[in-house]
């Protein structure tokens, strides 16, 4: 069954395969420079590379030069954000970040366009979302044209209202930003609920891979990914509601899919090294490609994971999949938007059960549904 929204929203075509080029690149520079914040593309896994990647090829496609900051950056060096988004804070914070970080200021006054990609960083009121919140209405402020995409937004972190003071520094921030795409349904209706206008897109990932289709076979395996907020205790109840659950007695090779462009998630080799106690077979695989990542996800027997850039990895190569819950509820609302069940809570006690009926029914796309995601990343990148 497809979701209401995908049934709204999707248009099937006659035919799906690609027929024509997906752009037509413009001279570079023509028009003008884009500041691109929060590029994760060699911060975390690959599936954050593809999607901060789309991301970059896209402005550049359009015409951009761009000057990018990672995400690392975003956390550590763009100075204390402020805890209100009244004139005077916004100002004070501008001029603090001329003095702790006068190559992104520089950039912000010199460009014409300003990229936020806010993958993984907009939910609660740490530093990070405040960062880039202030960016934004610094930005706005100066008469710069905004982007903020590719992101989910939770305030509180979850569906419910945060408090007021959040709530009205998350509202101050994004008014004014000329174009606003969230990649779930339940980020939707926090910026209903703010007043925002905005449009509803999705992960990029989906994109990139149209854009790079070439996904090498490999072998059959069950591949699992452990959620990136949990516990040892977690990886551990996992581990063992995996073996509960007959997968690891099946006679197919089960795998911890790892590894990105410069580095990995740091917790993975933990979540690892926790789970192999009980799972003596398991066997970390870190791929040294995107396309040698998505292969282990597109050949897998069934894909068990807690990650939410697995999910969205699998939907797009139509692979079987179990899900888990992230840190926020992006990836149930993802998996709204498609009709996909409930996940499963992966790392609860006395879980094999349920996980060994997750497993016998595990979720796949459809074709229509591969290009409706297709379609819904693409209205990030339209920049011109």
């Amino acid at each position: 069954m497809f979701s209401n929204f995908f049934k709204r929203h999707v248009r099937l075509p006659a035919r799906l395969e690609i027929s024509k080029p997906l752009c037509a690149r413009h001279q570079f520079g023509s028009s003008g420079q884009a500041v691109f914040f929060n590029n994760t593309a060699a911060s975390y896994h690959w599936g954050c590379y593809g999607t901060s990647m789309a991301i970059y090829e896209a402005l550049i496609d359009d015409g951009y030069s761009v000057v990018s900051f990672d995400v690392e950056t975003t956390h550590q060096s763009l100075g204390d954000a402020p805890y209100l988004a009244c004139p005077k804070q916004i100002e004070k914070f501008g001029q603090q970040l001329q003095a702790v970080n006068p190559m992104a200021f520089r950039a912000i006054t010199d460009s014409d366009l300003i990229v936020i990609n806010g993958e993984g960083t907009i939910h609660r009121f740490h530093q990070g979302p405040r960062v880039l919140l202030s960016i934004a209405k610094f930005a706005s402020g100066l008469g710069k044209r905004v982007h903020l995409i590719n992101h989910s937004c939770f305030p509180s972190g979850g569906t419910e209202p945060a408090a007021d003071d959040i709530e009205e520094f998350y509202k101050t921030c994004l008014n004014g930003i000329e174009k606003i795409v969230v990649r779930d349904i339940e980020s939707s209706r926090n910026l209903d609920r703010l007043g925002i206008i905005h449009t509803v897109g999705f992960d990029c990932l989906p994109h990139y891979l149209r854009r790079h289709p070439n996904i090498p076979e490999m072998p059959k395996a069950i591949v699992v990914g452990a959620a990136s907020w949990w516990q040892q205790d977690q990886a551990k109840q996992f581990a063992v509601n995996l073996v509960e659950s007959g997968v690891v007695n099946s006679g197919i090779p089960v795998i911890f899919l790892s590894g990105g462009f410069k580095r990995a998630p740091e917790e993975d080799e933990l979540h690892f090294k926790c789970m192999k106690e009980t799972i003596t077979e398991l066997r970390l695989t870190r791929p040294p490609s995107l396309g040698e990542w998505m292969g282990w996800i597109k050949s897998s027997h069934v894909l068990i994971t807690g990650r939410f850039h697995h999910f969205i990895a699998a939907a797009t190569v139509r692979a079987p999949v179990v899900y888990g819950s992230g840190n926020t509820p992006k990836t149930e609302a993802v998996a709204e938007m498609v009709g996909a069940p409930l996940g499963v809570e992966l790392a609860e006690q006395n879980g094999g059960f349920a996980l060994r009926t997750a497993i016998q029914s595990p979720f796949r796309t459809s074709p229509a549904q591969v290009k409706f995601l297709q379609e819904r990343a693409a209205q990030n990148l339209s920049f011109n």
